[in-house]
């Protein structure tokens, strides 16, 4: 069960790249006397348009991760680019595509990266840098998704943001989905036993604080346990919101994506799915599609943004 959690948890597997020479890198303190990494990619003298690419949940500093700086983070031209890292992580963490946890992966990172320490993190950022940019759009896959409806309904100079792959309404209920299509079949009754056991214990705090489960502590847990998606975006009525999902996706619960999309009307929001594409935009072919999303996201931004 280990393996298919860590794989859900990523939001790409991705190869190995260094990081761009240009990004410059920029350090803000935290209460807790802790510090901040954020990188800045500068694409032109004066820019009013910043794009914020957040990542999923792997341990893996995103500076170091190729695929959504040149794929999510190159889709508007000559807009400046910024990435946080999360808790712990800095850009000396080499990229690794791994499917079990990783031996290397900060202790740092495991205590203390939760999505309300992101949401303080990226408050902290934009606070810094918002004053420059009056056009901020939000881009995020998997865990990062999340963080982009979180981080919308805290801030109200958010001009638009992009959901992708977040599955649906709850995360147990994507986690739950996972097991299912990655158990061998006569285990998947123990298994899902297994984990149900597991959330009731961290909803009742009988996890203790150093037991980490596929590099995460009980509070990042009992966090994304409590979220409620379809309370999130519907508190969210400004900015435009896309939202895409890929079909077939079996690192979250594709069933109550279709449910969450039929349960939320506003103007604001849009929904885009896309058939045969995986969590990583693979379709069954092993061929990696992004093209066509790209340009579906740059469309609905001339439509419904610019």
């Amino acid at each position: 069960m280990r393996t298919s959690l860590l794989f859900f948890l990523s939001t790409f597997l991705l190869p190995s790249f260094t990081g761009y020479a240009e990004i410059s890198t920029h350090l803000l303190p935290r209460k807790d006397g802790s510090e901040i990494n954020y990188y800045l990619d500068k694409r032109a003298e004066k820019n009013q348009t910043l794009i914020v690419l957040m990542q999923g949940s792997d341990c893996n500093s995103v500076k170091n991760n190729m695929f959504i700086q040149e794929t999510f983070g190159k889709w508007l031209p000559d807009s400046d680019v910024l990435m946080v890292e999360k808790y712990g992580i800095t850009a000396q963490l080499p990229y690794s595509q791994y499917n079990d946890e990783r031996l290397n992966c900060p202790i740092s990172y495991k205590r203390h990266d939760n999505p309300k320490q992101r949401l303080e993190d990226y408050e902290v950022v934009l606070n810094k840098l918002s004053s420059q940019y009056p056009n901020i759009i939000l881009i995020g896959g998997s865990e990062g998704a999340t963080m982009v409806h979180l981080v919308i309904a805290k801030r109200n100079d958010i001009k638009a943001a992009i959901a992708i792959n977040g599955g649906g309404r709850f995360f147990l209920d994507d986690v739950l989905y996972n097991i299912r299509h990655t158990t061998p079949k006569e285990h998947v009754e123990d298994a899902v036993k297994g984990f149900q056991q597991f959330a009731d214990a961290i909803k009742n705090n009988q996890i203790d604080d150093e037991q980490f489960i596929s590099e995460h502590s009980k509070i990042w847990w009992q966090q994304f346990f409590t979220i409620d998606l379809l309370k999130v975006i519907k508190s969210n009525q400004h900015p435009p919101i896309l939202i895409i999902q890929t079909l077939n996706d079996i690192n979250v619960n594709v069933d109550s994506f279709h449910q969450l999309s039929q349960d939320i009307n506003q103007p604001n929001v849009k929904f885009i799915k896309y058939d045969k594409l995986d969590h990583g935009f693979y379709n069954e072919q092993g061929e990696r599609l992004t093209s066509e999303i790209i340009r579906d996201i740059q469309q609905w931004y001339t439509l419904f943004v610019k």
